[in-house]
């Protein structure tokens, strides 16, 4: 099948829409090309980013407490940056939202992410440091959250896909919501993937103990990630696992239920229940359970840390429709039938399997997967994952 994890740059093939969030579709393997935007290591000898081949520019100076330094990644409505911190030289993360752009609905999205991530402070959850309204100067894409215009020798912007035209040549200053956060200097476990290969169990099984802790403090919160994925999981300095990004997150009712809304999260990751309702095309939003939702997609990012490829297109065991993305998915309907599995051990397989239950009230809870062998299993100490990634 082809492998449309890639982005391509020229004019006919470059990826459209103004998102540059990465996503694997399967079963391909996971392919570093075009996958560089959000993989980001950084060098404190030196201060470059590891990862990334993007030339990083000197920092420009803010007015407020922070030097806003290189692209990191992008999504829908923010662009991450990174920063250095005026007064003590400590390193973060800035997601710049540009307000003058998307107006007062961004400024509430925003604002709504930081009171969450404020609401979960957690040891596995990054860390909130500042809000701040500011402004930086950029050269802005018309089309997407793009602040810097690098182009290649077709004309269009690497860092975004979109023509150089749709840029300002010149640097034009903007308002801009600013979110202050940790960043993973080890970068993402998107990049360990590209450029390491598949976990191995131990260090696999220490990452998702990791997840699930964080996971388990959002639900306890009422609080429901809805966008979980390697892209989304950093390293720190000690090589510790942090959720991050929690743009998309959502409080539950007190039944644990959350609207329904197209489009939430990343598809290859989001369980049935989510791309496909029950009550598509009728007039009213329906809900579903919230917990359950970040279960399923713990699940698939966990088998794509062990075997380094996604295991299906689309969750659909009965076509629902003419188009192909309508269609059922083979490689879905063997997974759900324990045909998948054979790139996993006995235990990884089982814990997997009962998190992609087709029934969200058939899939294992927390305490369930704390519970399974697997996950009980022993794991590696800190040096040796410190000798793995050398």
């Amino acid at each position: 099948l082809e492998n449309t994890n890639r982005v391509a740059h020229s004019r006919e093939t470059r990826a459209p829409g103004p998102s540059s969030r990465r996503m694997l579709l399967s079963p391909s393997p996971i392919s570093h090309e075009g996958s560089h935007r959000n993989c980001f290591k950084f060098d404190q000898k030196d201060g470059s980013l590891g990862f990334c081949p993007i030339v990083q520019k000197k920092p420009q100076e803010n007015e407020e407490k922070y030097t806003v330094g290189g692209i990191l990644g992008s999504g829908a409505f923010a662009e991450v940056r990174f920063g250095i911190r005026k007064m003590d030289g400590l390193a973060v993360a800035l997601k710049v939202a540009d307000i003058d752009t998307h107006g007062p609905l961004l400024r509430c999205a925003i604002e709504k992410e930081a009171k969450i991530l404020k609401s979960v402070e957690h040891p596995h959850i990054v860390q909130l440091f500042d809000c701040m309204e500011t402004h930086i100067f950029g050269n802005f894409c018309e089309k997407c959250v793009c602040t810097e215009l690098k182009w290649d020798e077709n004309g269009v912007c690497i860092h975004c896909g979109h023509e150089s035209y749709c840029h300002d040549y010149q640097k034009r200053r903007h308002n801009v919501i600013m979110l202050v956060q940790e960043v993973g200097l080890n970068g993402d476990l998107f990049g360990f993937l590209t450029t390491k290969g598949p976990l191995p169990e131990e260090l696999g099984r220490l990452y998702f103990k990791q997840l699930i802790a964080a996971v388990e403090h959002c639900h306890q919160n009422g609080i429901i990630h809805r966008d979980i994925k390697p892209e989304n999981l950093v390293l720190d300095e000690d090589y510790n696992l942090k959720l991050i990004d929690f743009g998309l997150a959502a409080r539950c009712s007190k039944t644990g239920k959350v609207l329904q809304n197209g489009g939430v999260g990343s598809r290859p990751y989001a369980p049935p229940e989510v791309l496909y309702p029950k009550d598509e095309g009728k007039t009213s939003i329906g809900t579903y359970d919230g917990a359950p939702a970040d279960i399923w997609s713990c699940a698939v990012t966990l088998y794509v840390l062990l075997t380094g490829y996604h295991p299906y297109r689309r969750p659909l065991l009965h076509s629902i429709g003419k188009e192909p993305h309508q269609q059922a998915c083979p490689h879905f309907i063997a997974l759900i039938k324990g045909k998948s599995y054979e790139d996993l051990s006995i235990h990884a397989a089982d814990l997997i399997k009962n998190m992609l239950h087709i029934d969200p009230k058939k899939r294992l809870n927390i305490i369930q997967i704390k519970n399974h062998p697997w996950f009980k299993g022993s794991v590696k100490t800190y040096n040796e994952i410190l000798q793995s990634m050398a």
